[in-house]
């Protein structure tokens, strides 16, 4: 799916960066590089669902088109989420792990993951049914915020 997006940007953008952060900017030939690698990394970790708790940026991106390339079904987490909202939701999506750029305490039992961001599976033993396809599953707070 994410090869269809970027085939279409490339259609569209000529040259130039494609994706500009403030950590980095990327051109589509590098997005395609990043996407691709990070889709086989999650491929070989053999999980299917992610939450994703980070700020926009680059590897956000990043992630996110991965997790399409890859077939993953992917949660956002707001950074304004309680910890009882991001414990809920990482529950209800049935996450087999969290990707971050946030502080989780010790990181003893993370990997890094792209630039700026780390990697720790979650234990659970539910997997709540979603739809045959489903690849992107958002709570909101209820708020406008």
């Amino acid at each position: 799916m994410a090869g269809s997006l970027l085939d279409r940007i490339a259609k569209a953008h000529v040259a130039g960066p494609v994706v500009v952060s403030r950590n980095r900017a990327l051109s589509l030939a590098e997005l395609r590089r990043e996407v691709d690698a990070a889709a086989n990394r999650l491929n070989s970790l053999r999980i299917g669902r992610i939450a994703l708790y980070a700020d926009n940026g680059a590897d956000w991106i990043i992630t996110d088109l991965a997790c399409q390339e890859a077939g993953i079904c992917i949660t956002p987490l707001p950074l304004f989420f309680s910890k009882s909202q991001i414990e809920h939701t990482l529950a209800c999506s049935g996450a087999q792990a969290l990707i971050t750029d946030q502080s989780l305490g010790s990181t003893a039992d993370t990997e890094p993951w792209l630039q700026t961001m780390r990697i720790r599976r979650l234990e659970t033993d539910q997997r709540p049914r979603i739809p045959a396809g489903t690849q992107k599953i958002t709570f909101t707070s209820g708020t406008t915020g």
